[in-house]
């Protein structure tokens, strides 16, 4: 089994990191059309549009097996987890040794290509 999932970093207006997951591998794109249209990513487009950094990275979880790709039903367990974690002093889901980290980037809304 795989699971693939994007973190996504910024902090809210009153200084805290907010971190939302999303499914897949998302690109600077397709998270600012999530931005646009996804209710839950206010506080991110917030961030965004006062120039603060967002940073995503991208994860692959997998497990030995027949490899088949994970829905995402799973950040619900993932959350859990994290929850269960923090109780114990133990590191999140994506510090665990089966998580790989992939790939990550950093932008500011500056750096977004205007389309014609």
């Amino acid at each position: 089994m795989s699971l693939l999932f994007s973190e996504i970093r910024f902090p809210d207006g009153t200084g805290k990191r907010k971190m939302l997951r999303e499914g897949g591998h998302p690109d600077q794109a397709d998270l600012w059309e999530l931005m646009e249209t996804e209710p839950r990513y206010a506080t991110c487009k917030a961030a965004a549009l006062a120039g603060a950094p967002i940073c995503v990275r991208h994860y692959r979880y997998q497990v030995k097996g027949r490899d088949w790709l994970a829905e995402r039903e799973h950040f619900a367990l993932m959350e859990a987890y994290d929850a269960l974690a923090k109780r114990h002093t133990a590191r999140p889901f994506v510090g665990r040794g089966d998580v790989k980290l992939l790939d990550q980037y950093k932008f500011h809304l500056a750096n977004r290509r205007e389309e014609l």
